[in-house]
């Protein structure tokens, strides 16, 4: 018996921003939040302000227009490993009505080759897959080089000595995160970015990239 071919996966886009979709938090305090001091009294500057980078990532502007391209890019793929999932079992089912007709040395011949085809195909496309969270890993790196100086501007304007990340502090007040204020200024630093339409329906699909051709007609 052919071996049976196992369904390509579908491609789960995983960021570092966590699941599909944008998870929302509530809003917190801002730089300098909380009652006025008395007029004799001279507040200190903060000794560190904390940051949820995920969260700066996730709801800014620019943040959201990379994973909605990742997750179209990713809905794509699961569309296209649908159709060769299709065109896989169809192969497969041909060659097995063909086997009573076939030597066995000739059948075992042509299932090796289709088992050997499948892995290729899974392969590639495990390679999208993982150039799809590549691509948006780069995205994030390339987001967070340049809020940096975004980012040294609160700290200067705080007069605190750094900005540390919530996900490293046990406990700290909600005055100290400035995850709310970054966004604000991400988004009004940064050029908007571009919409990513998600891809429409497509009724009609054309074989896949890389979808196996029929089989040979028997001799």
């Amino acid at each position: 018996m052919v071996r049976r071919w196992l369904a390509l996966s579908s491609v789960v886009v995983c960021a570092l921003a966590g699941g599909k979709g944008m998870a929302q938090s509530d809003p917190e305090g801002q730089v300098g939040a909380g009652p006025a001091p008395p007029a004799d009294v001279i507040p200190l500057p903060p000794p560190v302000l904390t940051l949820d980078q995920e969260r700066l990532f996730r709801e800014s502007a620019w943040g959201r227009a990379a994973i909605a391209r990742a997750e179209a890019e990713g809905a794509a793929l699961s569309q296209e490993n649908r159709r060769i999932d299709e065109a896989l079992e169809r192969e497969e089912r041909e060659l097995t009505e063909r086997r009573a007709g076939m030597k066995a040395a000739d059948f075992a011949a042509l299932a090796s080759q289709f088992d050997v085809k499948v892995e290729e195909i899974r392969t590639a496309q495990d390679g999208k897959a993982r150039a799809i969270n590549r691509h948006l890993e780069e995205d994030r790196q390339r987001f967070f080089e340049v809020v940096t100086p975004i980012l040294g501007d609160l700290l200067a304007e705080t007069g605190a000595a750094a900005i540390l990340a919530n996900s490293a502090i046990v406990m700290s007040l909600a005055s100290l995160d400035i995850t709310s204020t970054a966004i604000q200024r991400v988004d009004a630093a940064l050029p908007p970015p571009e919409a990513v339409p998600a891809p429409a329906p497509d009724e009609t699909p054309a074989p896949a990239p890389g979808e196996p051709p029929p089989l040979a007609p028997e001799n």
